[in-house]
């Protein structure tokens, strides 16, 4: 089922725990303004299923879900989180090929003791610490459905935020205010 408008972009926001991602994402909506929505992986993991470790049965077909409603709606989506390979390449190969927009890929390479360093600054480093983090890392997990551009880890979350938008065509401030 395709969703239906040729004017929304969505884009894959994808890197190791502590990249990151949501920080990235969320900058990225705040530059643009409404009409921009973030689908946290996370959110849906932790938040609203209550699930730890694997995703379990209703994560996968619930984000999608989402993330197909979203674009239906006539807003561009960022779809961000670990999204790895193994587990979530044919979700997020079906929402790309079933959407009609532009759909973009952006990996986060940030090396192991940083994406730790970054970790222990947030909230969730009383959650889980580096010996979790060494356990779910994977090196260059890369898709094989759709290019994704590299963000390096010396990017700023300005300069990561600004060259998304600049590579989906979109222009910050352009879109609706609240």
């Amino acid at each position: 089922m395709q969703t239906r408008s040729e004017e929304t972009r969505l884009i894959f926001l994808r890197g190791n725990a502590g990249s990151g991602k949501t920080t990235v994402a969320r900058r990225v909506q705040q530059l643009y303004g409404h009409g921009l929505a973030v689908i946290e992986q996370d959110m849906f993991r932790d938040i609203t299923l209550r699930e730890t470790g694997v995703p379990g049965p209703l994560t996968r077909p619930l984000l999608a879900t989402a993330a197909r409603q979203v674009l239906d709606s006539g807003h561009h989506l960022i779809v961000e989180g670990l999204l790895t390979t193994p587990r979530w390449e044919d979700v997020l190969a079906a929402l790309a090929a079933d959407h009609r927009g532009r759909t973009f890929g952006f990996y986060l390479a940030v090396p192991f003791d940083e994406t730790v360093r970054r970790h222990s600054t947030r909230h969730k480093a009383t959650m889980f610490g580096a010996a979790e983090m060494r356990e779910w890392w994977r090196e260059e997990d890369r898709l094989t459905c759709l290019v994704e551009e590299t963000v390096d880890h010396t990017s700023t979350v300005e300069e990561s935020a600004s060259r998304i938008l600049k590579e989906c065509g979109l222009t910050p401030g352009s879109g609706c205010a609240l």
